[in-house]
């Protein structure tokens, strides 16, 4: 998986704001938030992070990759079905984090998750996964990037294997 940044501005970073270098580890947040009407009717009974992958509930795997790479601060927030996490996940101590909860009443989406989590993660830097991703990415070289190029966010990207569409159906109701 290749790593993509754009190029430091110079003096580091975006405009106005001050360069944050941070250390080894980070904290990380697990978005794990969502309703999972993909997975219906899977997900009717339990959330998608907490629908198993080969046997293992996909945040187990998640968590256990924060935690093999030596990430131990960790917060997951929650909405759809959240007994279904806070009973595989607990304290976290199984997979060698700190888990602690993001509770949202409603659904915030992508940006309103990690702005109500705020208060829960470090100063500085952080890093996001997806609550339905198995991450396969090197989380430290990821780190390392995004340090050395000073940008405000560092994205991962992978390739999509499916074939573009070529068609779109419109149904007239």
């Amino acid at each position: 998986h290749g790593l993509r940044a754009s190029r430091p501005r110079a003096g580091g970073g975006a405009p106005g704001r001050r360069r944050v270098v941070a250390t080894w580890p980070p904290a990380a947040l697990v978005l794990s938030a969502g309703i999972g009407t993909r997975l219906h009717p899977l997900t009717l009974v339990r959330a998608k992070p907490a629908v198993p992958v080969a046997g293992i509930p996909l945040i187990a795997r998640i968590l256990g990759s924060l935690g093999d790479a030596g990430i131990t601060d960790t917060v997951v927030n929650l909405h759809h079905r959240p007994d279904t996490i806070t009973a595989v996940v607990g304290e976290g101590r199984q997979f060698g984090v700190r888990v602690r909860y993001s509770w949202e009443p409603v659904v915030l989406g992508s940006g309103g998750g990690p702005r109500r989590a705020l208060p829960l993660l470090e100063d500085g830097p952080f890093l996001i996964i997806n609550g339905d991703t198995l991450p396969t990415v090197d989380l430290r070289a990821l780190w390392d990037h995004h340090q050395a190029h000073g940008g405000l966010v560092t994205l991962t990207l992978i390739p999509n294997p499916a074939p573009p569409i070529k068609f779109l159906a419109i149904s007239r109701g």
